[in-house]
């Protein structure tokens, strides 16, 4: 009997365990800024994401063939998280980088992009198999608004992925 509890015990702490690492970084962002009422923090979920990409179906500025390739994208994700700061931002983009660098194994660092006043990075955490990318981060600061933005997205984030939200938004011709 006392092996039996042992065990049920060992895997229910196995489990927690487990979830624990499946926290995304939204999620862990939040936890660091824990009673900060400056950021907030949406979830957007997969329904929620085809209403969105519905919207932009019923926008004249929206292509067949771009609505199609968003619809597409829209259908690999699983989440999305979206954290915003209107103050401070700078502060912020700072504390996000540095999160992101203390988990430097779990997240690959992809690029950087500057734009004006609008600078932003892009990270990536690989699938456990090593291909593709189960969740992609997305930070940026617009310094003449003041505003600090982290767009975490988690799914099925591979190249035709990334190509097909590139291609989605790309400004029609």
């Amino acid at each position: 009997m006392r092996r039996l509890a042992l065990l049920i015990g060992m895997a229910g702490l196995s489990l927690a365990v487990a979830a624990q690492k499946n926290i995304d970084f939204a999620e862990k962002l939040m936890q660091t800024l824990e009673g900060d009422t400056i950021v907030k923090c949406i979830t957007v979920s997969p329904k929620m994401m085809e209403q969105i990409a519905g919207l932009s179906a019923s926008s004249e500025e929206t292509d067949d063939s771009k609505r199609e390739q968003l619809q597409q994208a829209m259908q690999k994700l699983n989440s999305a998280r979206i954290v915003t700061a209107d103050t401070l931002a700078a502060e912020y983009y700072d504390k996000a980088l540095a999160l992101l660098g203390k988990h430097s194994k779990r997240f690959a660092h992809w690029s950087d992009y500057v734009d004006g006043p609008v600078s932003g990075a892009f990270y990536g955490r690989k699938a456990k198999k090593g291909e593709g990318a189960v969740e992609m981060v997305m930070l940026q600061l617009d310094s003449s608004r003041g505003t600090f933005t982290a767009i975490d997205l988690t799914g099925d984030i591979d190249e035709e992925f990334i190509e097909t939200l590139t291609k989605a938004f790309e400004p029609n011709e």
